[in-house]
């Protein structure tokens, strides 16, 4: 029954197609097996004309639909995978719950109205495609590319992007609720402003020279990612683990962290000017040459990090835990260090001028540059080598 009704809507709606296939270009034959049996896998449709037509549970892999008009058609549940969408118009068509594994999408045209609801995109090729305003929620997206397109005010929620591809992409008011962003690469992707990614499951991933101004991150799990010289200003990250994660550069400046992992991190030359942290966590992280000026660090725990020629100038520090910690260099001019925990820490070159040590414990600190100087004094005499006697 179901097949004697496709082929009734085919008829109809086809009549036309097949009088001009000639002048068209795609197969005649082709699309005849369609007509007669719902199938045409790997079939020549190139520049067919199919505006409106109900194509839904057509089984379609590998179909060419190149330079094809498929304005409004429905393929819901069809199996399209392996099809090739080159330069074709593809506005307002319905793709739900389709199979476009593997599919080809290129120069195509979308439009606002265009859905993808249910289908399984995974290894499809997007790159470059224009996805604004999209329905993609609960679609497969593993290890698809999706590299440079735009999918601002796309909705992606609760769709599975492990391994996808997103470099570049201009993701602007896209909704993530509930989405699986499992070693997902958005390098250099551009986030727009105050991205709401709290809800989002983020393990891994790439955000290399990503833009997350203002984003909500909630329970990401970021160990060991990449997120060199990314723009986290102004975000607002809640029980995140950056524990591990390559961070030379990255921007957090005026962000708010809460009960956030950075141990193991490496964050040389990073930016956390008027930051407000509580509760974090920088034990054996790399911070050289970091610039934590004017921000409250209180209570945060600095144990066995490496702030070599890093600027603490006017931050708040009390209760701050840097013991067996590296001070090379490190600029604390001004800064509130009332009951913060020195022991063990290494001192050298420290500016430390008009700083508050109120109640500071220097326990076993070691003045690397006193140290030196005494053991200068316990050298014995010698004489120069060459010296000439007159």
């Amino acid at each position: 029954m179901k097949r004697r009704i496709f082929r009734l809507l085919f008829i109809s709606g086809l009549a036309m197609v097949l009088s001009c296939a000639s002048a068209s270009g795609f197969d005649n034959n082709h699309v005849r097996r369609m007509l007669e049996t719902g199938e045409c896998a790997g079939c020549d449709l190139t520049n067919a004309e199919f505006a409106g037509i109900d194509l839904n549970d057509a089984k379609l892999a590998g179909t060419d639909f190149t330079g094809a008009k498929l304005q409004g058609v429905n393929f819901t549940g069809a199996d399209l995978s392996g099809a090739r969408f080159v330069a074709a118009d593809l506005s307002d068509v319905v793709f739900n719950n389709a199979n476009l594994s593997y599919a080809i999408f290129k120069d195509v045209t979308f439009n606002k109205g265009a859905q993808f609801i249910g289908a399984d995109l995974s290894h499809a090729i997007m790159a470059g495609v224009s996805l604004i305003e999209v329905s993609l929620n609960d679609a497969k997206l593993i290890e698809t590319s999706l590299k440079w397109t735009e999918l601002r005010n796309a909705d992606l929620s609760h769709a599975d992007l492990t391994r996808c591809s997103l470099k570049g992409s201009m993701l602007s008011g896209v909704i993530f609720e509930g989405t699986q962003l499992i070693d997902t690469d958005f390098s250099k992707a551009d986030f727009g402003v105050d991205a709401k990614l709290g809800k989002a499951k983020i393990i891994g991933g790439k955000f290399e020279s990503a833009r997350l101004i203002g984003a909500n991150m909630v329970n990401a799990d970021l160990r060991n990612a990449n997120m060199m010289r990314a723009d986290l200003s102004k975000a607002v990250l809640l029980k995140v683990d950056f524990s591990a994660a390559r961070m030379r550069e990255v921007n957090f400046s005026k962000a708010q962290l809460l009960d956030v992992t950075l141990e193991n991190a490496s964050l040389y030359n990073s930016y956390f000017i008027g930051a407000e942290l509580l509760n974090v966590k920088f034990n054996r992280a790399n911070l050289q040459k970091a610039k934590l000026i004017e921000a409250k660090l209180d209570g945060t725990d600095f144990i066995e990090a490496d702030l070599k020629d890093a600027l603490f100038t006017n931050a708040s520090m009390q209760r701050a835990n840097l013991s067996g910690a590296r001070l090379w260099n490190t600029g604390l001019k001004k800064a509130n260090l009332a009951g913060a925990d020195f022991s063990g820490a290494r001192f050298k070159k420290v500016d430390m001028s008009g700083a508050n040590l109120e109640g500071a414990l220097l326990n076993d600190v070691i003045w690397e540059d006193a140290e030196k100087q005494q053991r200068k004094k316990q050298e014995p005499w010698k004489p120069l080598r060459d010296t000439k006697q007159f």
